[in-house]
């Protein structure tokens, strides 16, 4: 039972009032608005996400004024919009990967600063990025903890097994644990297992975006009908991305794949917390639709339905500190919903088959939805495009 936004009860059909406005759907499964917890916004990916049932998603790395603009005009809008968390930009050491996207930080005096600002502007968590040291980390954490906003990393001069202890609160892309270019272990993974564990971190594994860099080449191209809600100018910044010419490359990076897919089975089953994101929009990163695909590895991985679906919903919503609005369908929870034709919890590929969405009460009229509008201003746009272009190449890819 929907009232106004809210659910205000679940109940059998059968004790309803007869005077009550029904909506009857046959064959679905109803859920939760799915989270997808590692996108970087650009506006014309809004109804892309809605489309694919995505209600709420955490900007992990952005222009600050830019996402804070975007988060609020959101709010403001009478039509139903995705939810989003913001991070602001990535805090990176003496050296900055993504210029329009990141800033630079010399010291942990100057990161500690830096987290107490962009608390202070409003942001919901902070985002570590490769070229801080384990000073800079820890004194990001000090200060999350002071400012009562949470500490996220994609690591890199730092291991997991430091940043666990330290009091990271997630990890990206398994990051500090699996080398992306071979698979190699950057730490002892039973070790780590009792670290994230006992301090709490959740990961974040993103599979789909190192599997999309593996496959660079196979998805040059490729007839995808999803990729209508793409610009073209994207599709041409991914088309032109490096590595597609690389078949070494590309096997150690398949190799990676199967051993990330194997550690997130492993630390799954040992009780760490695992959250859904996918890098949106990196190359072939179709936004809302590549977290059906995410959630698709996840199984293959060795996860139930049950289980992704939960960790794309329920513990999603507990990390991104959403859970008193979304991630379950119960009294007083946000009515972001999602029915899918069939039933994903048996196969997880019924996902995809988005028949309605809701986002606060009010339902998304999916079929009238047209893809958005790609702006060159827009910070993510403007790196994509500077990536593929030669212009910045970072070391890694992924953000």
């Amino acid at each position: 039972m929907i009232s106004g936004s809210k659910i205000e009860g679940v109940v059998d059909a059968r004790t309803l009032p007869g005077d009550l406005d029904r909506v009857v759907f046959s064959g679905c499964t109803l859920m939760p608005g799915l989270i997808d917890a590692h996108v970087h916004m650009a506006s014309w990916m809004v109804p892309a996400l809605l489309a694919a049932g995505v209600t709420t998603v955490r900007d992990i790395g952005n222009d600050l004024d830019w996402i804070l603009g975007l988060r609020s005009r959101l709010a403001a809008d009478p039509r139903p919009t995705p939810r989003i968390r913001c991070c602001g930009p990535v805090l990176d050491g003496r050296h900055v990967n993504w210029p329009l996207l990141g800033e630079r930080h010399e010291d942990p005096a100057a990161v500690a600063a830096k987290v107490a600002k962009l608390a202070e502007a409003g942001v919901d968590e902070i985002k570590l990025y490769v070229h801080l040291d384990l000073e800079q980390v820890k004194a990001a954490v000090e200060a999350g903890r002071r400012t009562g906003v949470p500490v996220v990393a994609h690591l890199g001069e730092v291991n997991a097994l430091e940043a666990a202890r330290a009091g990271v609160a997630e990890l990206q892309h398994l990051s500090g644990i699996i080398h992306p270019f071979d698979g190699s272990h950057l730490v002892d993974l039973r070790e780590l297992t009792g670290a994230l564990i006992e301090a709490d971190t959740a990961l974040c594994p993103t599979v789909v975006v190192w599997d999309r860099l593996a496959r660079l080449s196979q998805f040059v191209s490729r007839p995808d009908p999803r990729l209508r809600w793409v610009p073209e100018e994207v599709k041409e910044s991914w088309d032109a991305f490096p590595h597609r010419h690389d078949p070494e490359g590309s096997r150690g990076r398949m190799a990676a794949v199967a051993e990330i897919q194997r550690a997130v089975r492993e630390f799954y089953r040992a009780g760490v917390p695992i959250v859904v994101g996918t890098d949106a929009p990196w190359p072939y990163l179709i936004p809302g639709f590549s977290l059906h695909d995410e959630l698709a590895l996840l199984t293959a991985s060795g996860l139930t339905p049950a289980q992704v679906l939960t960790a794309a919903t329920r513990e999603a919503s507990r990390r991104l500190g959403v859970d008193r609005l979304t991630g379950t369908l119960e009294e007083g929870k946000t009515a972001d919903l999602l029915l899918a034709e069939g039933n994903p919890i048996s196969e997880i590929d019924h996902i995809r088959r988005v028949r309605e969405v809701f986002r606060g009460g009010q339902p998304v009229d999916v079929a009238a939805l047209e893809p958005g509008t790609f702006q060159p201003g827009d910070p993510v746009n403007a790196s994509l495009v500077a990536y593929a272009k030669g212009i910045s190449r970072p070391k890694q890819s992924p953000s």
